[in-house]
């Protein structure tokens, strides 16, 4: 493999420059690119992602597929301290944490749903973000204990 093609299989995606977000038909903000090719501005998708059922991926509003995985373009290191692009940051990691493919056990996935579906209908989106690190690190209990069975 030549030098340029391994730089360019390195680098991350980035949206073409002459195209816009077809959420708001702007200019790309935080870039996002959906597993089915297209970009969006990640406020963008995870806000079509809100307005849908929580607890399920939201659809591509281009082509209609399940959006499972999102790739944020690279973000560079002036713009690491914005609190706006950590928090769609933080968004998109939970989105592919829940619908990314990534093996869970039955009650961590009942658990995430339930917590998905309570913060969704209560608004309480602030909350979730301060306690998704313990949904993320929840465990179950082993099936020593019987509990179980």
């Amino acid at each position: 493999m030549s030098s340029a093609a391994a730089a360019s299989s390195s680098a991350s995606p980035v949206p073409p420059e002459d195209d816009v977000c077809s959420v708001c038909h702007d200019r790309f903000r935080i870039p996002c690119q959906a597993n089915c090719s297209h970009w969006f501005c990640g406020e963008c998708i995870i806000r079509v992602w809100n307005h849908g059922a929580a607890v399920q991926p939201c659809k591509c509003p281009i082509c209609r597929r399940l959006i499972n995985l999102l790739v944020p373009a690279n973000v560079s290191d002036d713009q690491n301290d914005d609190p706006q692009l950590q928090r769609v940051l933080g968004e998109i990691q939970h989105y592919n944490h829940i619908f990314g493919g990534a093996p869970r056990s039955l009650t961590q996935v009942y658990c995430t749903l339930v917590m998905e579906v309570v913060f969704h209908l209560f608004g309480i989106y602030d909350l979730h973000r301060r306690f998704g690190q313990m949904i993320s690190n929840f465990h179950p209990l082993q099936n020593d204990q019987g509990l179980f069975s």
